[in-house]
């Protein structure tokens, strides 16, 4: 990433739907960079989702009206990829969440400081 004002955007497991469509766009069409750990959806998956009713109303559940091939409209992901993976991989651990730290955003926001001193 050579632009130091460039997006960048912050992934992990808790990423799917319009996170997935958001993601991908901050790569693509923002020439931005992911940080963090892959996704929790397929970048080529079910979505519009839509709710039914049974007329006992004893059952509601919910269910897709449309597969979105997303693989079609971006070069850098395949349709046989199980994950949208980010372009610098930083896990998130239990040291993390026992100190209440946050070691994707802090790599992020050091690397941003990193790239606007270049």
């Amino acid at each position: 990433m050579e632009n130091s004002n460039a997006i960048i955007g912050l992934i992990n497991l808790g990423t799917y739907s319009s996170g997935m469509l958001n993601a991908l766009s901050i790569k693509n069409s923002l020439d931005g960079l992911l940080i963090g750990e892959p996704t929790g959806q397929k970048p080529d998956s079910f979505g519009d989702i839509l709710t039914l009713v049974t007329p006992n109303k004893l059952l509601n559940t919910s269910y897709s009206t449309q597969y979105f091939q997303q693989s079609l409209y971006f070069e850098f992901i395949d349709e046989n990829d199980e994950t949208l993976y980010p372009d610098i991989s930083i896990s998130y651990t239990f040291e993390d969440y026992l100190s209440g730290s946050d070691s994707i955003l802090e790599y992020a926001i050091k690397y941003k400081e990193l790239k606007v001193r270049d």
